[in-house]
């Protein structure tokens, strides 16, 4: 399933694809978790997850994947950074927009999607890389209660190095959440460090 969802608080369209787990909750009062992964899923996520979820190695979820209509210009920069950064090249990435898609995700679309599916609010993930592993660990630092579980890949760290020292307090903060942090074998120093 495809929509698009237009953003009162990001003034913007966003594409949301809806893949349904293989084996969907049928009785009354049964919920699947969720899954949102930011930059449409690259197109796999859904797919992919219901791949595992067929073979029992995860889970049954809804992927719910967001990224942006076909032939709209490309905003992440601005929707998942909370303020401008510093590129590892001295160029600057425009930023800013972070608190309002984050209002999209939280205030728009997990109850749009809540309402239309058997969701379990108390199982939903967040799942970004790179810019919007960024922008996931910036949702786990300020807002770890939003959701259960957070797969944060690759984050730009370049772009927020606050977000460290943010992170550090969480687990007192909101213990029990679920957190799965990686980066790729090749990763530049910048990014490892």
């Amino acid at each position: 399933m495809q929509l698009i969802v237009h953003s009162e608080r990001a003034g913007r369209d966003f594409q949301v694809q809806i893949t349904a787990p293989g084996t969907p909750p049928i009785l009354p009062g049964q919920t699947a978790p969720a899954i949102y992964v930011l930059d449409g899923g690259y197109d796999i996520a859904g797919p992919t997850g219901w791949l595992l979820g067929g073979a029992g190695t995860m889970a049954p979820a809804y992927v719910i994947a967001i990224g942006y209509p076909p032939g709209s210009p490309s905003t992440r920069e601005r929707d998942l950074l909370f303020a401008p950064g510093t590129r590892p090249d001295g160029t600057i990435a425009k930023g800013g927009g972070g608190a309002m898609f984050r209002a999209f995700l939280l205030e728009e679309l997990k109850p749009l999607m809540e309402a239309r599916y058997p969701l379990d609010p108390k199982s939903a993930v967040l799942f970004g890389h790179s810019l919007s592993g960024i922008f996931t660990a910036n949702m786990l630092a300020d807002n770890p209660e939003a959701f259960s579980g957070y797969l944060i890949a690759s984050p730009s760290l370049w772009a927020d190095p606050t977000v460290v020292d943010r992170l550090k307090s969480v687990a007192a903060r909101a213990p029990g959440r679920k957190v799965f942090v990686t980066w790729g074998a090749k990763e530049e120093a910048y990014m490892v460090d």
